[in-house]
């Protein structure tokens, strides 16, 4: 479908949006699940088998069916598009700044090893309480506070 105003080019919100493990993520309710809504333009069926997530990435939605579920053309323009046009780039999970769909923050890489397999730890603020606490680097884009947002208890810092 396209606009008149932009001579006939696609409107964004019908283009497609590949499946990205941060596209999923930013779906994530509050309470840490998928509404079936969410899943049902992700294109799994409900309820959810275990492997959902890996089994979906690299599929494409369109962007109008993500703005139905809340998501903004400008989140959605970060993302990576189908056709292999990006918008603004974004920082790396593990980038001073760097600042998750809930709200934490990476502040600076820590001087010690993770507890996952070949991560470091960065230090993480949240953005609601200011609770400052550690994470694996590979974690950095799901973390939630443990203090205010039932996260997993932080790795030393």
């Amino acid at each position: 479908m396209s606009s008149e105003s932009d001579g006939g080019r696609p409107d964004s919100k019908d283009l497609k949006i590949t499946i990205t493990p941060e596209l999923i993520q930013s779906l994530m309710s509050e309470k840490g699940g998928w509404s079936k809504a969410a899943l049902e333009v992700l294109g799994v069926d409900w309820p959810p088998q275990s492997g959902w997530k890996s089994k979906i990435r690299g599929k494409q939605v369109l962007a109008s069916d993500l703005v139905k579920l809340g998501l903004t053309l400008l989140q959605i323009d970060g993302m990576q598009l189908a056709n292999g046009a990006r918008g603004p780039r974004q920082a790396k999970t593990t980038e001073i700044g760097y600042k998750n769909p809930n709200g934490q923050t990476v502040i600076c890489k820590a001087d010690r090893p993770g507890n996952d397999h070949m991560q470091l730890t960065y230090e993480l603020e949240c953005g609601t309480c200011g609770n400052r606490y550690g994470s694996n680097g590979s974690d950095n884009f799901q973390r939630r506070c443990p203090n205010c947002q039932g996260g997993r208890p932080g790795l030393p810092i």
